[in-house]
C-alpha cells in the first residue's frame, strides 16, 4: 500500500507539474503528498466497512463484489446490506460516465 501510495504522490506531482510549470515543485509535492493520503484514508475506511459488513472475510468481500457486478441481488438481509456501499459507488461511476 506505500508504494502506491508513493507512487500516487509521484505521478501526481509529475502531472500537475507538468500543467502548471509556473509552481515550483517544492510547493507540489507536498500538496499532492496530503491530497494522495487523504484519498487513501477514505479508500481505507471503505473497505474496512464493506469487510466489515461482509463479516471480515476476503472471500465473502470478493463474492459481494461479483454479485454486484453482474447485477444479482444476495437474498440475505444482511448481504444486501452490505451491498449497498459498494452499489452507491456503482452508481455514482456509472451515472458520471454517463454525464460526459
Amino acid at each position: 500500500m506505500w508504494l502506491q501510495y508513493l507512487l500516487s504522490v509521484l505521478v501526481a506531482s509529475a502531472a500537475v507539474w507538468l500543467l502548471f510549470p509556473e509552481r515550483s515543485l517544492v510547493s507540489v509535492v507536498p500538496r499532492m503528498a496530503v491530497a494522495s493520503l487523504g484519498s487513501a484514508v477514505v479508500l481505507l475506511v471503505v473497505r474496512r466497512k464493506e469487510k466489515r459488513a461482509a463479516d471480515g472475510s476476503a472471500d465473502d468481500l470478493v463474492s459481494l463484489d461479483g454479485m454486484l457486478r453482474w447485477g444479482e441481488a444476495p437474498s440475505d438481509p444482511r448481504t444486501r446490506q452490505a451491498m449497498l456501499p459498494a452499489a452507491h459507488w456503482a452508481a455514482i461511476l456509472i451515472w458520471s460516465r454517463s454525464t460526459r
